[in-house]
């Protein structure tokens, strides 16, 4: 009861109203992690995506100033790979099919966070295109220059930089060639933030299959407290892995 009336006033709910929301064991969970009753949520084996992240969003909100929900996996990178990294973030891979300027910003900072919990080195967050700093002109590199400054509003503290081609974000020597600034991303990215679902989708399951990576995930983002979502065709192997990377998220 205690938990019950604490969510309703938070979220500006009549005790009624919330005790019918939280009979649903999604909403139950979401206000254990809201109330500090638990440190994170793990749903979606016998959920859709879409309820996992309403269930999120009315219960543990999002974070502060974030407003779109999105997806990262961690990939690991085999031995002998041309990235600076061996860990690197790929977002969104999972959820927003085609973000516009403010969603794909909010991808961008969610991402850098994830990958400050989670990554040993500080996030080097890489807005990536087809075109690198004003190479080709188009309404989709637009789209994204428009969410590279959207971010560095959002989040002035992180190292973001774009529009960059993925051979510019990931190598020195051709971030060198092709850039005529200084970056501190360049050349040395860590977090990969792709313009749509069509071009992430893709590049991690190449990224997997034809480097050799391991992916690891989909997790959710952008949430006040680390929660995520898992395939309903999930094993008990995955369920530890995301388990594990939710938690880490706490103690970080």
């Amino acid at each position: 009861d205690r938990n019950v009336n604490a969510y309703a006033l938070r979220r500006d709910l009549s005790a009624k109203v919330a005790t019918r929301m939280i009979r649903r064991p999604l909403f139950f969970a979401g206000m254990m992690v809201a109330e500090g009753d638990a440190d994170t949520m793990v749903a979606g084996v016998v959920n859709p995506t879409a309820v996992v992240i309403q269930a999120g969003a009315l219960t543990v909100g999002y974070a502060e100033a974030i407003e779109t929900p999105s997806s990262f996996f961690l990939m690991v990178l085999p031995d002998g790979s041309a990235a600076a990294t061996s860990v690197m973030v790929f977002a969104d891979c999972a959820v927003n099919i085609a973000p516009g300027p403010a969603e794909l910003a909010d991808i961008a900072v969610a991402s850098g966070c994830s990958a400050a919990r989670l990554l040993a080195d500080p996030p080097r967050v890489a807005m990536l295109s087809f075109s690198t700093n004003g190479s080709a002109a188009h309404e989709a590199v637009d789209n994204v220059t428009q969410a590279l400054e959207l971010a560095r509003a959002k989040a002035p503290e992180l190292a973001i930089d774009g529009e960059f081609q993925a051979d510019t974000a990931l190598v020195a020597a051709i971030a060198e060639r092709k850039l005529n600034r200084p970056s501190s991303v360049a050349g040395q990215a860590n977090v990969l933030v792709f313009p749509d679902l069509n071009a992430a989708n893709i590049a991690y399951k190449l990224t997997q299959y034809l480097a050799g990576a391991q992916a690891i995930g989909p997790f959710l983002q952008g949430f006040a407290r680390p929660m995520s979502d898992l395939s309903r065709g999930a094993s008990p192997d995955d369920i530890v892995a995301t388990t594990i990377v939710c938690v880490a998220q706490c103690i970080t």
